[in-house]
């Protein structure tokens, strides 16, 4: 059963509220539900009026806009302890972009009108949120400059590495595996390049022996050398 006191604990181990007095910690959890979303549900849509605050307490989240051309193109991925929505909170303005989970999720939704109302009464609240949104404008900068920057193999062994991190699994053999499926589609709507140029960095890399499939799952042979060609 989710109690107050309960979300007040979760809550305590989420960055945006560590700080926050008791008070308003117990204040803030009395206005949180926990929801549970399967793998490949949408949290919201691009354009969606944006009334409520995600935090991830488990999962992963993918987060992409569509562009003109009827494009994915990726945003972000959050995970446990990240929250998400926060723009529309703060300006009313509909979602900017769309929110999917990429494997079954547990969220906590925090409704807009209780989040202003802390961040009213909290200075440590504010400082922290903007803290947030200023290291998200210093990631998007980064990513933009790397995409412009790299060749279509080291874009690629980027989105890699940034994948083994968030869902790889370490192997006896010191390889990483993936735990989630990912396609040559995927892989091209992450990085930005056309498919065919993914597949063909994809062999590459087979070929060289930095990463090979098993059993349906990408696996990295050679993580040192993937991360070294990122430029990491």
């Amino acid at each position: 059963m989710v109690t107050p006191a309960n979300v007040e604990a979760l809550l305590r181990h989420v960055p945006l509220f560590a700080d926050l007095d008791a008070p308003l910690l117990e204040a803030l959890s009395r206005h949180c539900r926990k929801r549970a979303f399967p793998a490949h549900e949408a949290l919201f849509h691009e354009g969606d009026p944006g009334h409520t605050l995600y935090v991830v307490l488990s999962g992963l989240v993918s987060v992409q806009r569509t562009t003109s051309q009827g494009r994915q193109l990726p945003v972000a991925r959050r995970g446990p302890g990240e929250h998400i929505g926060e723009m529309s909170l703060l300006d009313g303005s509909p979602r900017m972009a769309d929110a999917t989970t990429l494997m079954p999720t547990e969220v906590l939704m925090l409704d807009r009108d209780a989040f202003l109302e802390c961040l009213d009464n909290s200075p440590a609240l504010a400082r922290r949120l903007l803290a947030c949104l200023a290291n998200r404008l210093r990631e998007a900068t980064d990513a933009l400059d790397a995409r412009e920057s790299q060749d279509a193999t080291a874009r690629l062994c980027a989105c890699l590495v940034d994948l083994t991190a968030r869902e790889g699994e370490c192997q006896p053999d010191g390889s990483v595996r993936l735990t989630q499926r990912v396609t040559h589609q995927d892989l091209a709507d992450q990085t930005g390049l056309a498919r065919e140029s993914v597949s063909r960095a994809l062999s590459l890399l087979k070929v060289q022996g930095v990463i090979a499939t098993r059993e349906g799952r990408l696996v990295v042979r050679k993580p040192d050398y993937l991360a070294k060609r990122a430029g990491a």
